[in-house]
């Protein structure tokens, strides 16, 4: 299982799980295990966004460009049991909910965790 969140949260979440920055750059308070750069939007993409020359169905149709590139199930495998993070709140729009989407599509089970809920801690056999 793979997780989704962000950085915002990382407090709440139990320990045991990875944290993955899924954004360019992580906060220096957050503690991050690994970063997935290849999980993050371009830097020309979110200038883009950020300088509203774009909008959020522009964004999916060239964030979706960039995954396909991609194997879902390679991705699948090297996050297993880790939480991916970025910077926006869980109802906000975010590359990670189309991270999570993309996953999600290929099989491989992935969820969105808000500060309420407990994971299930993966056993290391």
């Amino acid at each position: 299982m793979i997780y989704t969140s962000y950085f915002g949260n990382w407090r709440k979440h139990p320990e045991g799980y990875r944290k993955v920055c899924i954004a360019r750059w992580a906060p220096r308070q957050v503690p991050i295990d690994l970063m997935a750069i290849e999980l993050a939007p371009s830097e020309s993409l979110l200038k883009s966004a950020k300088a509203h020359l774009i909008d959020n169905a522009q964004y999916t149709i060239e964030f979706n460009k960039w995954l396909v590139q991609l194997d879902p199930v390679e991705v699948g495998k090297r996050y297993d049991g880790c939480i991916l993070l970025c910077y926006e709140k869980a109802n906000d729009f975010c590359h990670r909910h189309l991270v999570r989407e993309w996953l999600t599509k290929a099989g491989i089970d992935c969820k969105e965790v808000n500060s309420n809920e407990s994971l299930c801690i993966k056993s290391e056999d």
